[in-house]
C-alpha cells in the first residue's frame, strides 16, 4: 500500500491513519471488535480521501453503522450512495485473505477476485 501511494499520489504518513482511540470508540459505539484488516486500513490510511473515496466514500470510524440485517458492517459508499460495501461482523477476526462477495437483490453471489484483506461485501441500495 505504501509503495502504491507513493507512486499514484504522495507518501503514507502517520497522520494520514485514524488513531487508535477513533477506531476504539467506534467498537465501543458499534459493540464489536473491529477486524485486523479494517483496522490496519483506518489506521494506516483512513484519512486519504485520494486513495479511498475516489468513485465512493469511506466512511469515518464514527459513521460506520450495520446494515438492515444487522450482519454487515458498512463502511463506504460508492456511486452515489446507489452501492454499499462492509464486512461481515459474523466473523470479525478472520485475518484473510478471501474472496469478496456481491450482495444483488437480497442474496449474497460469490466472486472470483483474489487477494483482498477479508470478505468485502457489495450491494446494490434499494429503491
Amino acid at each position: 500500500m505504501h509503495d502504491f501511494a507513493a507512486y499514484w499520489a504522495r507518501t503514507i504518513t502517520d497522520a494520514d491513519g485514524y488513531p487508535d482511540e477513533s477506531l476504539d470508540l467506534a467498537e465501543a459505539a458499534l459493540v464489536v471488535r473491529l477486524s485486523a484488516a479494517v483496522r490496519e486500513a483506518y489506521g494506516m490510511f483512513g484519512r486519504r480521501a485520494d486513495l479511498t473515496s475516489g468513485n465512493g466514500t469511506l466512511y469515518p470510524p464514527d459513521q460506520l453503522h450495520y446494515d438492515a440485517t444487522d450482519k454487515v458492517l458498512v463502511f463506504r459508499a460508492a456511486h452515489q450512495a446507489v452501492a454499499y460495501f462492509g464486512v461481515s461482523v459474523t466473523d470479525p477476526v478472520t485475518p484473510g485473505p478471501a474472496g469478496p462477495a456481491t450482495h444483488h437483490r437480497g442474496g449474497p453471489v460469490p466472486g472470483d477476485v483474489a487477494a483482498v484483506p477479508e470478505p468485502v461485501l457489495h450491494w446494490p441500495a434499494s429503491t
